[in-house]
């Protein structure tokens, strides 16, 4: 992964986007690649998929995988904002960055898959990200 080379290659007075603690970096590297590997794969599927029967399985595992990261964010955050705890972090980056997906596809077809009633912790996590001035300076509306 590109952000990890950079994070790992370049020394840099900013801290790491990584966790320092080696089991904290290697949950936050599962659940990135079962972000990449996995939820997304299943949400680009819903999208492109002609049959509805494909479409309303793939939707379903979307929303299972948001369930799985509604548990891996309070896991992982520790009562803090982010992933990352007080700053964003990788895993942030790597969900946040499909964030944009999600608010266009409840805008254009009515799907609200950020669901405060399913993943409260989640939808606030996405709040707090978008609001992050180093984040809403490079997002679309």
């Amino acid at each position: 992964n590109i952000v990890e080379y950079i994070d790992e290659t370049w020394n840099s007075p900013a801290p790491s986007i990584l966790p320092s603690h080696p089991h904290d970096r290697a949950l936050t590297r599962f659940w990135s690649a079962y972000v990449d590997d996995k939820w997304f794969p299943a949400l680009k599927a819903a999208a492109i998929t002609k049959s509805e029967d494909a479409k309303a399985k793939s939707m379903e595992e979307v929303e299972e995988g948001l369930l799985r990261l509604e548990e891996a964010f309070v896991a992982i955050s520790k009562g803090k904002p982010f992933f990352g705890g007080e700053a964003i972090g990788f895993m942030d980056i790597c969900l946040g960055s499909f964030l944009i997906l999600l608010k266009a596809r409840e805008k254009l077809k009515g799907e609200k898959l950020l669901d405060e009633s399913k993943i409260p912790c989640l939808c606030k996590w996405a709040d707090e990200f978008l609001s992050d001035d180093t984040v809403k300076n490079v997002v679309p509306e």
